[in-house]
Parts: structure tokens; C-alpha cells; sequence
């Protein structure tokens, strides 16, 4: 059933029965709004409201607009409507139209009751006032969130990083900064602000933070410096208002000027100017007034009529749009004050108002005419000390583990996975990250890695590190490669690809580079990177390989604390059943990526990759493989075990979380052999791999479908059984590794215990070698 909007008929007629309200404009339809126009009934100051309720209403709200009132507890200046405020109540959602209305008008007879009081005035235009009557309401309501909001809400002037020490040896200028909705100044390094805070820094402790005319004369400011700081406040002689006032009707000379007698009377009032007793910076003020004097007066008699101001923007709201002034007057007009003491550089924000400037009015007797002068005199100020946010501060909830944050990182390969994983990290909290990659950044790539359209042509490196360091101040982001204007190409960024760094140094220099990093993460895909990388890297420092098969169906998560990472990745892709007919091969390089999946595929698995690390390192548990599975709507978690031999710690075995679970689910007929094991070995004999447990009933069709899809990088490699006395099993062993026809010479068996659990053994000249696991799942 469709909802039917109310009419302004209807909000008439609600207006009209109130009795506690008198209606003194009907609403009358203004653009998107019904706008009509209220009077409280015995109310210790007059409130009259305007009151906007959209024609949407109830799925759009309703504004009750006042410029009775100013200064009060959830009474918000709106610059939007004209000097007047609109009232802050935080209706509840009430479904109908009519029940809407009875709950917006219960809330503000309710902040009627509350607020007003006998001993306020209607306009509190004291800012001191304003900010104590705020504590005072919410510590009376006692409302938690409100009273937390307010003590996080005491510095006005916010410095997010060690921004404020870039000025210290600026004496002034503009901070770049973002001005926020409850007039909090953020300033952060970035030169994109939107907003600009001026600044001044001085030597010592002004004697008075409370005057303008204070600061102006301790510390010599310009009259140039002091309208930098509060333009339009006319500080100095040259600012200082001043008019000739014709005494024939009391009227200003250029409002009705006498274009027959302009230049008579310029002479005549230069001449009384010599001969007048009138204090010199008075009279320079007045002689610079006269110069313009003929001019001004012509332009005035010409403009005469010809100008007039269309007031429908403001009517449409019923306004007056003289308020616009007085909002202006009661606005505050900041700006930043830097004291170096006892060497140190301490903020504060200065802020003034035109409502309280005190002015000193002369005026000067000119016969026919009077010049009055109207010089500001000083300016009351108010201060708030600055705030400086810290890193633990700045990122509150969203930090990720100290055992993390702290590690110098070093990121290779910034495409779909790595520039995505670079931004999760640097968001999280990371003080220090590396960047490598030395391609550019193309079209193509804007789909689905963390890059913008600026970031066209430019080099990835340099283009992420720009996005990350306007994220996180307090992030060191480093890149690898540099642009050379010299370089085969117009411009070309050398370097930057870590990996082919080895060819322009000695691989000892490139070792000793890579041990300054905690953590290496390397997402390119590249066999021959991480071939080097898996043999250059040595625990404690860690390396993880990060890489996503087609159609984003599987991620592998891989880790040195298992073993060789080139290895592991060779063996679980090798098991993996790719769409390796389907890959996206039109184009080269980065432009056509080689596998097919959207950033949404992308995004879940570089939010694991985190996770993982940073789950582990608040645990202080090692950093294990995993290999992320997609099934359907959900993701799965197949973990990687690692086990040692107990009498050669050189034999590393690594099985697959399915294998285990192939081997416990696994049919068993009687107490003998139950399958045999798949897998494969490193290329040094280091490291077995176990990716397949095979049921003896599927063994003619399971094993050349594996060798097949893994390209007979896996084979056979020993047997499974769930026998109590491994030893009856010994004999077929040593039969199978003296046969020229199987795959190996030291074929593995893995037990079925009772209890569930799983133990390997190794065929070593006729004897079963026991290992022990070496992880834990994480």
C-alpha cells in the first residue's frame, strides 16, 4: 500500500487545535517545504518559530528555526538558515504523520521546560557562558555518552600526528586543516584541505591571552599579519570606518549626493582639514578618505537607483535576511597562536567574535559637514588549549596488534592483492611499510586495486604511497625505485621492481638489504621472486607468500614458519583444480590481468590475510599456512601442518588440513592398509608434501585424475593404515622403495589411531621414523 504524504492543510489545521502554540503564518508551499511560522504561548522569553517540515514528511525531518534564542543546549546555528538556530531534540521515528508531529512537538515542549530560565538572557552571546550552561545541562541529565562526548570535546584545536613541529620555523602562515560541523579545527599534513587556519607563532608567554590590543603591542604585529588573522575586523588606523555626514538632514553625503557640488566641496573640506586641530593618525586616516572622495561620490550619483536586492531566496523560508548579519556577529572567528617555551612549541586557538569588538567613535566638526570615525579599539578573546593526537588515540578501536604494528614490513607486488593488503595494513595501525613494484599504474588496473584515476601513469609504488600517506600520519611509507627523467623513456622508474634489484647489485649487498625487515609479503605470483626470496629468508624474519587462483575460488595464505614457501605454493597449486582454460589473457602485463575475479572476491581474502597475521601476532603464536577455500556463500580455512622428524630435524613434513580429515573419515574394513598417501617433494629432498589421502576403493580412479591435474607434479608416496603394530606393515614398505616403478625410495606412512589423532612415519633403511608436529592450527 503506498504512503500518502500530507498537505499543508493538514499541518494548518494540526497548528491551529494546539493550545499551548499560536499559528502566526499559515504554511504555504516553498519549493521542497511547507513553511509556516509559530508562537510559544507563556514562555519566560518570546520564541517565535519558523517551522520547515518537507513534503516528505515523515521519512524526512522537521526543523523548528529560531532567532528568539541563541546560545542555549541543543540550540545549533545553522549558517544555512540566515542567523537563526534550529533545535537539536532527536525525535524517535513515530511511523504516522500525525503521531511524528506529536512527538516532534512533545520534545520541544520538553527542551522548553528544561532550558529555559528567568536568570538567562534570550541571546547568550558570551562564549564562556554558552560552554558552562553545556556542562552544567549534561551532567544534570547525567546522560553517559553526552558527558563522555563533552570531556573528549574540551580542545577545539586538533593536531592528528607531529604536523605542528612542519611550522616551527614558519612565523606565520596557514595550517591546512578541516573545519568540523561543531567548530573543531583538525589539522593533519595534506595540502588537499578544504579549509586554511591562520597562524603566528611567538617567542614567550603572552602577559594577556584576552586581548587582541594585547598582542598587537607585545609583540609589534602589522596591521597586514592582524587581518590575516581576523579578516574583516578592521584592526589599525587604515581599517578604521569613517564618513563625511552632510548636516543639511543629517543623511550621509554619498546616499544623496549633489553631483553640481562635489567638487566645491572637496575643496572646501581639504581646506578645513590643514586648519582643524585633529590628531595625526586622525588626519592621515581622513586625508586617505578625501582622495577617493570626488570619485566615490560620482560612482554614488551614478549608481543611484539602479540597484535593488532580490529577496525570494530569503522569503521563500520567511526569513529577514537582516539575521544574516547577526549570525555573522556571532559567529567565532579563529585563529591558531604557537608559543615557544622553554623550547618547546606549544597551540593554542584564539577566537573573537564581532558581537563583543569595543570600538572607540569619534567625530570631527567640518562646518557643513561632521566626519565621524568609528576605530576598533581592542578585541576580546577566548582560548583553548590544542590537543595533539596520538597514534593510539587516532586509531582507538580499529588498531591492529602491537606485534604487528611495530614490524618494519616490507610489501612486493602492489596489484589486485597487495595494494588492497597495503591499505588494510596501514589503516590498522602499521608504523612502517615498504613498498616495491616497478610497474605503472594503467586503466585497467582501477577495477579492482586500491588505486584512483590521478593515479594513471604514475608508477605504483609512488601512487600508493601518496594514498597511504594521506590515510596515516604516523605511518613511515618508503618505496623502492625512483623515476629516471634520463631513462629509456620519457620517463622511466627504475629499481622499483624488488627483485630484478639483484641485477644491479651483488646478491650479498641485496641479503644484508632484506634483513631490515620483520616481515616480507609477497604477492606477485612471481616463481622466480619467490623461489629466491624462500632460500634468501631466514627465521626469525618472515616471509608470506599472498597469491589468489582464477575466479578468486581459493587463496593461499603461505607462510616460512611451514617450510620452504616456493615449495608449498608449487605443491598446493599443483593439487588445486584450476579453469586454467579461462584465464584472462588478452593484452599483456597488468592491464590484462592473468586470472579473473572482482574486487569483491578480492577484498575478503586480503581482510583474512590481516586478520591472520594479526590474530597470530596478539597471540604470540607462529604465523602458519592456511589456504582459504571459497564454497558457495561461505569462505573455509584449510590449515597447513608442519612436522619434524625426531632423529634428522632436516625432513620437514607438510600435510594439508584435508588430508587429515580424508584419512579419519576414511571407510575401515578391517585392520590393514586403508589408502595411500599423494604428494610430492622439494627439490633438495628437504621437505615432503602431503596433499591427498586416497581411499584403496578410489584408487584406479583418484590417482591419474591427481597426477593429471597436478601435471604429475604429484605421485604416490606411501600409504595409510590403521594398524596397532606398524611393524607388520614394514615388509610391503621395504618392497614398495626397491621398486624401479614407484616414485619413491622412502615411501611414508601415516597411522590411524583410535583416538582420532594421525601420526607419520618415514621408511629410513628398513625402519619407521616417527615425526612430530611442529604447529598448531591458529
Amino acid at each position: 500500500m503506498e504512503f500518502k504524504y500530507k498537505d499543508a492543510d493538514f499541518y494548518n489545521a494540526y497548528c491551529e487545535q494546539l493550545e499551548d502554540f499560536i499559528l502566526l503564518e499559515y504554511f504555504e508551499d516553498m519549493k521542497e517545504n511547507y513553511v509556516g511560522k509559530l508562537l510559544a504561548k507563556n514562555t519566560i522569553h518570546r520564541l517565535e518559530l519558523i517551522v520547515r517540515i518537507p513534503k516528505t514528511f515523515p521519512h524526512n525531518k522537521l526543523y523548528f528555526y529560531t532567532s528568539s534564542l541563541y546560545g542555549y543546549p541543543h540550540l545549533i546555528p545553522c549558517l544555512e538558515s540566515f542567523g537563526r538556530s534550529w533545535f537539536c531534540l532527536n525525535s524517535a521515528f513515530a511511523e504516522t504523520t500525525r503521531g511524528q508531529l506529536d512527538e516532534e512537538f512533545d520534545r520541544l515542549r520538553g527542551w522548553i521546560k528544561e532550558q529555559m530560565r528567568s536568570e538567562l538572557p534570550p541571546i547568550i552571546a558570551d562564549v564562556n557562558t554558552r560552554r558552562a550552561l553545556s556542562v552544567f545541562n549534561t551532567y544534570a541529565k547525567g546522560n553517559t555518552d553526552e558527558m563522555n562526548e563533552l570531556n573528549a570535546a574540551k580542545e577545539d584545536l586538533i593536531f592528528v600526528g607531529d604536523v605542528w613541529k612542519n611550522v616551527v620555523n614558519e612565523r606565520d602562515g596557514y595550517l591546512n586543516c578541516v573545519k568540523q560541523q561543531n567548530g573543531k579545527y583538525v589539522v593533519y599534513d595534506g595540502t588537499e584541505t578544504k579549509d586554511k587556519l591562520p597562524f603566528v607563532i611567538v617567542n614567550h608567554q603572552p602577559k594577556d591571552f584576552h586581548s587582541f590590543a594585547s598582542f598587537v603591542d607585545e609583540f609589534g604585529w602589522s596591521d597586514e599579519l592582524c587581518e590575516k588573522l581576523l579578516p574583516n575586523f578592521n584592526w589599525g588606523e587604515k581599517k578604521s570606518e569613517g564618513k563625511f555626514i552632510c548636516k543639511e538632514g543629517n543623511e550621509p553625503y554619498t546616499e544623496h549626493p549633489r553631483k553640481e557640488n562635489i567638487e566645491t566641496d572637496y575643496r572646501y573640506l581639504c581646506q578645513q582639514l590643514e586648519h582643524k586641530d585633529i590628531p595625526g593618525k586622525y588626519k592621515i586616516v581622513i586625508r586617505e578618505r578625501l582622495r577617493t572622495f570626488v570619485k566615490d561620490s560620482c560612482n554614488a550619483c551614478d549608481r543611484k537607483g539602479m540597484f535593488s536586492t532580490n529577496m525570494d531566496e530569503y522569503e521563500d523560508y520567511g526569513f529577514d535576511p537582516d539575521e544574516a548579519n547577526k549570525r555573522y556577529n556571532f559567529s567565532l572567528h579563529c585563529f591558531a597562536l604557537g608559543v615557544i617555551d622553554d623550547g618547546k612549541l606549544n597551540w593554542y586557538l584564539i577566537y573573537a567574535q564581532q558581537c563583543n569588538v569595543k570600538y572607540e567613535e569619534l567625530s570631527f566638526d567640518f562646518g557643513r559637514y561632521e566626519y565621524w570615525t568609528k576605530h576598533v579599539q581592542d578585541i576580546p578573546l577566548n582560548t583553548s588549549i590544542a590537543k595533539r593526537i596520538k597514534q593510539d588515540e587516532f586509531y582507538g578501536r580499529g588498531c591492529l596488534a602491537s606485534g604487528l604494528i611495530n614490524k618494519k614490513i616490507l610489501l612486493i607486488g602492489l596489484g589486485a592483492i597487495g595494494s588492497f593488503l597495503a591499505e588494510t595494513l596501514v589503516r590498522g595501525g602499521i608504523r612502517d611499510i615498504t613498498l616495491s613494484d616497478g610497474d605503472y599504474v594503467e586503466a585497467g588496473n582501477l577495477c579492482r586495486a586500491s588505486f584512483e584515476m590521478n593515479s594513471i601513469g604514475d608508477s605504483k609504488a609512488s601512487a600508493l604511497a601518496d594514498k597511504l600517506e594521506r590515510i596515516s600520519p604516523f605511518c613511515a611509507v618508503k618505496q623502492e625505485g625512483e623515476w629516471d627523467e634520463n631513462g629509456l623513456f620519457l620517463c622511466d622508474y627504475k629499481y622499483g621492481e624488488f627483485y630484478g634489484n639483484v641485477n644491479y647489485n651483488s646478491q650479498e649487498k641485496f641479503l644484508e638489504e632484506i634483513e631490515k625487515y620483520d616481515l616480507i609479503i609477497d604477492c606477485t605470483a612471481s616463481n622466480e621472486l619467490l623461489h629466491f626470496l624462500s632460500y634468501a629468508v631466514k627465521l626469525p624474519t618472515q616471509l608470506i607468500s599472498v597469491c589468489i587462483t582464477n575466479h578468486a575460488k581459493d587463496c593461499l595464505f603461505l607462510s616460512n614458519t611451514n617450510g620452504n614457501v616456493f615449495e608449498q605454493r608449487k605443491h598446493v597449486l599443483a593439487k588445486i583444480e584450476q579453469d586454467t582454460d579461462n584465464f584472462y589473457v588478452a593484452g599483456t602485463g597488468c592491464y590484462s590481468p592473468t586470472f579473473l575475479a572482482t574486487a569483491s572476491d578480492m577484498l575478503p581474502f586480503t581482510n583474512l590475510v590481516v586478520r591472520k597475521i594479526n590474530k597470530s601476532l596478539a597471540n604470540t603464536m607462529p604465523i602458519t599456512s592456511t589456504v582459504w577455500h571459497y564454497q558457495k556463500d561461505s569462505i573455509l580455512a584449510e590449515s597447513v601442518y608442519t612436522y619434524m622428524m625426531i632423529e634428522n630435524g632436516a625432513i620437514r613434513l607438510v600435510v594439508l588440513q584435508s588430508v587429515i580429515d580424508s584419512i579419519r573419515q576414511s571407510v575401515i574394513f578391517e585392520d590393514g592398509q586403508i589408502g595411500v598417501l599423494m604428494g610430492g617433494y622439494s627439490s633438495d629432498g628437504t621437505h615432503i608434501f602431503v596433499t591427498h589421502a586416497v581411499s584403496m576403493h578410489d584408487i584406479e580412479k583418484d590417482m591419474g585424475k591427481i597426477k593429471n591435474v597436478s601435471q604429475n607434479v604429484l605421485d604416490y608416496i606411501g600409504n595409510v593404515c590403521v594398524s596397532k603394530d606398524i611393524g607388520k606393515h614394514l615388509p610391503l614398505l621395504s618392497q614398495i622403495a626397491t621398486d624401479n616403478h614407484v616414485n619413491t625410495n622412502n615411501p611414508l606412512l601415516a597411522q590411524l589411531n583410535e583416538d582420532g589423532s594421525v601420526a607419520f612415519y618415514l621408511l629410513i633403511e628398513k625402519e619407521l621414523v616417527p615425526f612430530v608436529v611442529n604447529n598448531t592450527v591458529c
